[in-house]
């Protein structure tokens, strides 16, 4: 045969069943899936800043009748460009830890008195203090930062307008006092047109010391407050990837000793064959953890639990292998596929990167709680970045992940008959219809050094979890 003899033959044998089929064309698709889902899903993040939640909370007493406080609540409830959650503190805190609010903003209870100051000669910058958690989210924490900026921006221009204006008016009724006195005098001899000049020249001059214009130009400053800092970029992604990689570690399993395994046959019932192999792959998985902390040691990240990080390592990995050694277990080459499809929406909806409220659309949002990603990556976060670690949040994390593995070898072993038995009709269908095909390879197989059996296995993929 040549060259193109042997294309078109292999191009051929992916057309001699339906299976064959509908593995070409998921083949196909996959890629196409991981660009689409990902590029839409993050398409424009800070654009979507109106559907990220921010908590405000306003502690300001105000200063007489002001309080410019209750004033910028106001306005920022009539405001669309974010998602404003107006709080008490303790709301806001214990959102910003359970990721209810992915930043918060406190409004001072001098926040009317330090601004109001500007009146007597005597501008003060007021403070707001953002507070932020990066441990939940890295890139929440630089959306914040935006946020932050817009309202600066908002408050400054109303605070100056509004001070700008009483400033005009103060100077206005010191003109008219001198357009008033002009062409009078006192019993002092000085005239009120001579008075008002001189007082109008000191509140001008005051008015010039006193540092307006910077008042005028930064009238706010935000103080901004991490309760868990994340040092780099590195730290912040490292649950994500970790994550990523327990899953690539499970498909690499499944591909090579979970195809072993299930070419293996047992004497054992269901229950008993469906754990022993998973229990074989999840040994390599908890290698391939192992060596995940080691590659966390050996870049600088020092995360904040050594042991923790490693506990959740192989609870990401044992979920992982789970689950996929289950599709493939049920569905063969096909649920591969399905492994790496899952792993498209592992990836849009885990909230890994940007938070899942700034995807497109409401998608990605809703598969969020149901995705194992979410789970390990919440997790992990804890382990690596909290400054304590909240063990219950840990616990919970975990136990989702039990209860993904628990799922997934319970399916299995629910369904294990009945594949076996499909499998079984299909093998011997095969084998009826292939009899002159494999005598002919065989003989051709053995020419070659080859054992006659590598292709039998190969011709007769295991659909189920493998014979008895």
């Amino acid at each position: 045969m040549n060259i193109w003899q042997i294309c078109w033959a292999g191009v051929k044998s992916n057309f001699t069943s339906v299976v064959r089929v509908i593995t070409l064309i998921c083949i196909a698709i996959v890629p196409v899936l991981y660009p689409l889902f990902y590029l839409q899903a993050f398409w424009d993040p800070y654009g979507n800043l109106e559907h990220l939640p921010v908590a405000m909370v306003n502690l300001d007493t105000g200063s007489g009748s002001v309080n410019l406080g209750a004033n910028l609540v106001t306005s920022l409830q009539d405001s669309h460009d974010i998602e404003w959650h107006f709080v008490d503190l303790e709301t806001a805190d214990s959102g910003l830890v359970d990721m209810t609010y992915y930043a918060e903003f406190v409004i001072p209870s001098d926040f009317s008195t330090t601004l109001e100051a500007v009146k007597d000669g005597h501008p003060q910058t007021a403070h707001i203090e953002l507070r932020t958690n990066s441990k939940n989210s890295f890139m929440s924490s630089l959306l914040a930062q935006q946020v932050e900026t817009r309202l600066q921006t908002k408050l400054s221009q109303q605070v100056a307008t509004t001070y700008l204006t009483a400033m005009l008016d103060s100077l206005a009724q010191g003109s008219g006092k001198l357009a008033a006195g002009a062409g009078l005098a006192d019993p002092t001899g000085k005239s009120p047109l001579t008075q008002g000049t001189q007082a109008f020249a000191a509140q001008v001059e005051a008015l010039s010391q006193a540092g307006i214009a910077d008042f005028v130009a930064n009238p706010i400053d935000a103080v901004v407050t991490d309760t868990n800092p994340v040092p780099n970029y590195g730290t912040g992604f490292a649950p994500y990837f970790l994550s990523l990689s327990g899953w690539i570690g499970a498909l690499l399993i499944t591909l090579t000793i979970g195809s072993r395994l299930r070419r293996v046959p047992t004497k054992a019932g269901p229950v008993r064959t469906v754990i022993g192999r998973y229990l074989a792959c999840a040994v390599v998985g908890a290698i391939q953890s192992v060596l995940m902390v080691g590659v966390i040691a050996l870049v600088g990240i020092e995360p904040k639990s050594w042991a923790g990080l490693l506990g959740v390592l192989l609870a990401s990995s044992f979920a992982s292998v789970a689950i996929v050694s289950t599709l493939v277990a049920l569905l063969g080459r096909l649920g591969q596929l399905f492994a790496m499809i899952i792993l498209v929406f592992q990836l849009t909806g885990c909230g890994g990167t940007f938070p899942t409220p700034l995807t497109n659309g409401t998608f990605f949002t809703d598969i969020h709680p149901y995705v194992s990603f979410t789970y390990s990556i919440r997790a992990l976060r804890e382990v690596i970045s909290a400054q304590t670690i909240n063990v219950g949040g840990v616990w919970k994390a975990v136990g989702f992940l039990a209860v993904y593995i628990v799922a997934s070898l319970v399916i299995n072993v629910a369904l294990y008959p009945l594949l076996n038995r499909v499998k079984k009709r299909v093998m011997s269908r095969s084998e009826e219809s292939a009899d002159g095909s494999v005598g002919e390879a065989n003989t051709k197989m053995q020419t070659q050094g080859e054992p006659a059996e590598v292709l039998a296995a190969d011709m007769a993929v295991p659909v189920g979890a493998g014979t008895n």
